[in-house]
């Protein structure tokens, strides 16, 4: 039995990994899983994966200059130099970045190396900054990396160009499951009633963690200044922000027009009662919160950026520049506007995703898998 290493932060796990690593295990393969605490997602992962499944942590943060992260590479180089592994898979920029070097001397003796970029750090319009710090960086490091898997055009012309000492691909996502779509039914009044929020508005939805780079700020200033009075907002996630953002609803008079709801495990049945998926997202690489709105046929109203022009096309949605309030709240009055008119749009989004669909991308990577430990 051929044994695997899965390396990234909690979130980045329990969110979109662990479906890869148990269709792994239960397909011949040992699989061990090593985790940054960046989310208090730990025992949560471990709930899920069982006991047949390894699993590690290591002493990494998010930031990459952060001299603690040095702990996290020993805590990485031990369990390679000892976990006598065939493939490594690693994500994220630090620890894919620390989980490469780490692994150097294994590839020599034949370990082979896959990182999937989940969207690169530096892309176009991000600042001077990103792309002088990440880039060289990911450059540096692709050398010591048999394939990378990009998931969007952006990235991947990129890579393709500039880092050519790996293999690179293109893999539509890290994948959804559409078929929680298909079974999904609720009683718009019970649920709005259960969760406190009026039920004879129009809702808009947008989800994604509380972080900067979701850029929420902007999608409650606009909804504020479209000031329609039949809607409400709802924001799905947890993270940083979360304060700065309950007094921003707090200062703007909005308690009874944006609700925050956290984390939820009902997202599915949200964008089922909902008219409207908002998107403000600084970056993206292909984001899976997008597909499921496009799934559960919802009109998406998204920022213009890398990753989501991949999945909402020309025509099948509305755009908006997320550094612009007021073209965030064109956007939402347009999309009111359009609710009710545009189901053959929303009929073509749910067949696109289709090609996004987790059982797709699972059959591939063990495809992909296999190939690199032949």
């Amino acid at each position: 039995m051929k044994n695997i290493l899965i390396t990234s932060t909690d979130l980045m796990m329990i969110q979109f990994l662990i479906p890869h690593v148990i269709y792994l295990s239960k397909n011949g393969y040992e699989v061990t899983i090593a985790c940054s605490n960046v989310g208090n997602r730990m025992e949560e992962i471990k709930q899920k994966i069982g006991n047949k499944i390894g699993f590690r942590e290591v002493r990494l943060c998010r930031k990459p200059l952060k001299l603690g992260n040095l702990k996290g590479y020993k805590d990485l180089k031990d369990l390679i130099e000892n976990g006598n592994f065939d493939l490594i898979w690693t994500n994220e920029p630090v620890m894919g970045v620390m989980t490469r070097l780490a692994a150097i001397g294994e590839r020599k003796k034949g370990c082979s190396v896959l990182y999937v970029a989940h969207g690169f750090h530096f892309y176009k319009g991000a600042s001077w900054l990103k792309w002088a710090l990440f880039c060289p960086i990911e450059k540096w490091m692709s050398r010591y990396t048999d394939q990378i898997i990009t998931i969007n055009e952006e990235d991947y012309r990129f890579a393709e160009k500039h880092f050519r000492e790996a293999n690179v691909v293109k893999y539509p996502g890290i994948g959804v499951d559409t078929t929680k779509f298909k079974s999904t039914s609720v009683y718009k009044k019970n649920k709005c009633d259960a969760l406190g929020i009026p039920y004879d508005k129009t809702i808009f939805i947008s989800v994604g963690e509380l972080e900067k780079r979701k850029n929420h700020e902007t999608t409650i200033q606009a909804f504020a200044k479209a000031d329609m009075q039949d809607a409400i907002l709802i924001i799905c996630g947890v993270g940083s922000h979360e304060e700065k953002l309950r007094q921003m609803i707090l200062n703007m008079n909005l308690l009874n027009k944006v609700y925050l709801l956290g984390y939820r495990h009902d997202i599915a049945e949200l964008l089922s009662i909902s008219d409207v998926f908002v998107f403000s997202t600084f970056q993206e690489g292909l984001s899976v919160a997008l597909m499921e709105a496009m799934s559960n046929e919802i009109l998406c109203a998204v920022s213009k950026i890398r990753g989501n022009v991949d999945l909402i096309e020309k025509g099948k949605g509305i755009y908006f520049n997320p550094n612009s309030v007021e073209s965030c709240k064109e956007a939402l009055l347009l999309a009111k506007e359009k609710i009710g008119k545009v189901s053959s749009i929303l009929a073509y989004n749910k067949e696109k995703v289709q090609q996004f669909d987790l059982r797709y991308v699972r059959m591939r990577l063990l495809k992909t898998i296999n190939i690199l430990m032949d």
